[in-house]
């Protein structure tokens, strides 16, 4: 019997098996994931049709020497090739990647860092993605024409517990460029590395001879936590936004098992700071200000900083950290 496969579809089960195999012999942590194909049709800011080139797979893995290695590979037939029914018409483009990385413990934040390729520098950059620094360092990128494959040392974004990443390839219409396709879809993916939490530099010292029921940690816990901590920071957050009053603010969290709830407003000096024990699935704290707080917040104007809330529940167990940052509004 003869059987014959169509070109793009060999392709995709050769690379595959090729990912596989991979990850079967990678260190701890490897993971190769599939794309939907298709989805790369979307509309740029002209209300225009763009088809962008379609990723297929996507992998990471932490290598033997310690560099972080992400990639992905695009569907045969759509490698280099932009569509739209601009006037241009069909453009021949360059894979363009767009990384963004993730170490924060929250999942709705902007990212921390990105990769893209700079086109001044001609090479592959990791960029802080939260403030104008110019880039961090240059990095080695792979262009094997139908995949992608960056190398960068983990220190670049601080040897976190977890790096979450999404890629983006972009597509020209007209100017701007337009992400059109993404991978994964909806959220990142997820590469556990096997490096100690990092200290809280906002981390306030307990007075003496009173122990801190809380130690500063970034484990995650389950997702009913989670969404329930999290509803309750975005509560707090907007609640915060018009000021801390000098005898501070009431904060309620509920639907939470037994536990205890902390919450710190502030990062290198802590503003204010509360914390206390569920009684019913609910938790009320006070949050009151710190002598550098009531200086800091004093006065005319705003100040942009960190609202961080932790779930430790009773017992022991994995606890549930949230960021958000806020602008507080100053008090006279």
């Amino acid at each position: 019997m003869i059987v014959v496969l169509h070109r793009a579809r060999f392709f995709l089960v050769a690379a595959a098996l090729t990912a596989a195999a991979l990850v079967a012999a990678a260190p701890a942590g490897a993971a190769s994931f599939t794309d939907p194909i298709g989805d790369n049709i979307g509309l740029n800011e002209f209300g225009q049709t763009v088809t962008a080139p379609d990723i297929a797979l996507a992998s990471h893995q932490l290598l033997a020497d310690g560099r972080i290695e992400l990639q992905y590979v695009l569907q045969p037939g759509t490698i280099g090739v932009c569509r739209t029914l601009a006037p241009e018409g069909d453009v021949n483009v360059p894979v363009r990647p767009n990384f963004a990385l993730f170490t924060d413990s929250t999942a709705d934040n902007s990212p921390d860092y990105r990769i893209i390729f700079d086109t001044v520098e001609n090479t592959y950059v990791i960029r802080d993605n939260t403030t104008t620094r110019p880039n961090i360092a240059q990095i080695e990128g792979i262009d094997a024409g139908g995949s992608i494959t960056v190398h960068f040392d983990a220190k670049y974004v601080g040897k976190p517990q977890q790096l979450r990443w999404m890629v983006s390839q972009t597509c020209k219409g007209r100017l701007p460029w337009e992400d059109v396709e993404r991978a994964p879809n909806v959220g990142t993916y997820a590469l556990d590395l096997p490096f100690p939490p990092k200290p809280d530099p906002g981390y306030d010292p307990p007075t003496p001879g009173t122990p801190d029921p809380l130690p500063d940690a970034l484990p995650s816990t389950t997702s009913a936590a989670q969404a329930q901590l999290s509803a309750g920071a975005t509560r707090a957050a907007k609640l915060l936004v018009g000021g801390v009053p000098s005898a501070g603010t009431l904060l309620s969290f509920s639907g939470l098992p037994a536990g205890n709830v902390l919450v710190v407003l502030g990062t290198t000096t802590i503003l204010a700071r509360g914390s206390a024990d569920t009684k019913g699935g609910t938790a009320r704290l006070r949050l009151r200000l710190t002598k550098a707080g009531r200086r800091a917040l004093h006065g005319t104007g705003s100040l942009k900083t960190r609202l961080k809330f932790v779930f430790s529940p009773r017992g022991g167990g994995r606890q549930t950290t949230i960021l958000r940052r806020i602008t507080v509004k100053r008090r006279r």
